[in-house]
């Protein structure tokens, strides 16, 4: 349920940063914004919980947080401009082929904790399936208007 959860809030994140955007032409400060809150908010969580303990962990796990943080900013940037040029129904379902390449990446990474069988494959495909006839679909739609 917890992965349904987050894909619910994810999707209102789209809807919000659309209106958002709609106002106010600045993807890369709509974004940073954005980011700001959630930042702020895991760190408020985070002190409640832990009895405001420090972060605590090896270095190479933190490492690799820094880098997923990377990534996830190089990914909001191009959700903000994607969702500046083109409707929410049309870039949230290419957001949704993420699960091909984490499972891919996956497969090339994580190969000794992570078991990826031939179900999850063909889960994905049917995932990367469906955004691919969304979007055709709206192409489609869009090129007889």
């Amino acid at each position: 349920m917890l992965p349904f959860g987050a894909g619910l809030f994810f999707s209102f994140r789209e809807i919000f940063s659309k209106m958002g955007l709609n106002g106010f032409d600045n993807p890369l400060a709509g974004g940073a914004i954005m980011t700001t809150v959630a930042t702020g908010s895991v760190f408020a969580l985070h002190f409640v919980r832990s009895k405001k303990e420090p972060f605590k962990g090896p270095q190479k796990s933190i490492l690799f947080f820094v880098c997923a943080g990377l990534l996830v900013t190089v990914a909001y940037i191009l959700i903000f401009y994607a969702l500046r040029t083109s409707m929410v129904s049309l870039v949230s379902p290419l957001l949704g082929v993420h699960p091909l390449f984490s499972l891919f990446l996956s497969y090339l990474f994580l190969q000794s904790t992570e078991h990826v069988t031939t179900k999850v494959i063909l889960g994905g495909l049917l995932v990367g399936a469906g955004a691919a006839a969304i979007v055709l679909g709206r192409v489609r739609a869009e090129d007889r208007t």
